[in-house]
């Protein structure tokens, strides 16, 4: 028997408690870092679409989204990390900017003007799915490619 009567390991539950709850903040850590990844990578794929098919606001406004949700995942990380008592990780050190949008993102287009698949009053062109729609997203839930 431990020390409060029971048989068991000898760790008093308040411990076996906290090696639970550790595991569990670094497994949340790890799930969040992995969503950023994504996050990132979607981003670059988008910008890489618009270089090639031109400027389109539903997907500026998603990189956007995403960029503000990347902060916010990269924010609580670092929050989760330092209340656990752990190192931060080596890619917190990088600014969001530079991680997310490396290059200087293109210019916008002249006020007025159109992008290819947008008219003046939104998409031109549609699927049996309808119009593009990305308030659909949930919020801080990024937008994925």
């Amino acid at each position: 028997m431990d020390e409060v009567g029971m048989k068991g390991s000898g760790v008093p539950p308040a411990e076996k408690e906290f090696e639970t709850t550790e595991s569990e903040v670094e497994r949340l850590i790890r799930d969040m870092e992995h969503q950023i990844a994504h996050l990132v990578r979607s981003n670059k794929e988008l910008e890489e679409f618009m270089k090639e098919e031109g400027q389109n606001k539903e997907l500026r406004k998603a990189i956007g989204e995403n960029i503000v949700s990347i902060a916010r995942r990269r924010a609580m990380v670092e929050d989760l990390r330092q209340q656990a008592g752990l190192a931060p990780a080596k890619a917190a050190v990088l600014q969001p900017a530079q991680a997310v949008n490396p290059q200087p993102p293109p210019p916008a287009p002249p006020e007025g003007a159109t992008t290819p698949g947008l008219g003046l009053s939104g998409p031109t062109t549609t699927d049996d799915a309808g119009p593009m729609d990305t308030s659909a997203a949930a919020e801080d839930q990024g937008v994925y490619l």
